[in-house]
């Protein structure tokens, strides 16, 4: 099985004789006018396959590379990402389920920010790397195979009608969402700096040696009451911290080594 090519736009044809450089060239360009003459249109994409890999090439002037290659190297079972160019010619693949996971909802505002030209393309892969679609937002110049998606249909809808088993992990990131929704992480943070400003009043009249204060057994007992670990087993909330610092580390390591 091969990763499914979709549009809402009809592929223009890669004619006899075309290369690179007239990528963008209006069809009635390409042969009936010289390319001092040519009528380039950037908001175009060859898509070609190479192997199972799908190799995207673009005419933008201001990228740093004019391909990419979405190959296995970004492969995750059951997984959706968004494809974006940035201001400054970098091309930059967003997990959506990384963006629900983290709420991460100033990211989606900075990379409109960043983002030139909109959502490019829309990834989805099933359980194997060869198994998936590839949606493309653009006009895409390519002999290869590609089936119409409606422009309105949802990329979710779209997913669910060509593997229907992906409904249950719409539920999961819906249900997610709705939490997200409903919970102010301003909130949280707010909370978690009031506990630990308790929490360094009793060490310190622990190392002190001092009496607690009177509100110390209630605070500890309600602590206890809506601890986490009233939803998952220390071993997992200990397997998921180390997880998260190591990946807060190695991004903070390439930073201070880079500044």
């Amino acid at each position: 099985m091969a990763l499914i090519l979709a549009s809402h736009l009809s592929p223009l044809p890669v004619l006899e004789g075309y290369d690179d450089s007239m990528l963008g060239v209006l069809p009635e360009y390409r042969s009936a006018k010289s390319l001092a003459d040519k009528i380039i249109d950037n908001d175009v994409i060859k898509v070609e396959r190479s192997s199972d890999n799908i190799v995207l090439t673009f005419n933008l002037p201001h990228l740093q590379s004019k391909t990419y290659t979405i190959s296995s190297s970004i492969f995750k079972a059951r997984s959706m990402f968004n494809f974006y160019i940035t201001k400054s010619g970098e091309f930059l693949i967003i997990s959506v389920a990384d963006l629900l996971r983290h709420h991460n909802f100033d990211r989606v505002k900075t990379l409109k920010n960043l983002s030139v030209y909109g959502l490019i393309a829309q990834i989805y892969f099933h359980d194997s790397f060869s198994e998936g679609i590839v949606v493309i937002n653009k006009q895409p110049v390519s002999n290869e195979t590609f089936e119409t998606k409606d422009k309105y249909t949802l990329f979710t809808d779209y997913v669910v009608s060509k593997f229907p088993s992906f409904q249950s992990v719409r539920n999961t990131n819906k249900a997610k969402a709705k939490v997200l929704y409903d919970l102010n992480y301003i909130d949280s943070i707010v909370a978690l700096e009031q506990q630990v400003d308790l929490l360094t009043t009793l060490v310190k009249n622990l190392i002190n040696n001092t009496s607690q204060p009177s509100w110390s057994s209630d605070f500890l007992t309600k602590s206890e009451a809506s601890s986490v670990t009233t939803l998952q087993s220390a071993t997992d909330i200990i397997t998921a911290l180390d997880t998260a610092k190591k990946k807060i580390r190695t991004s903070q390591k390439t930073y201070l080594d880079t500044k």
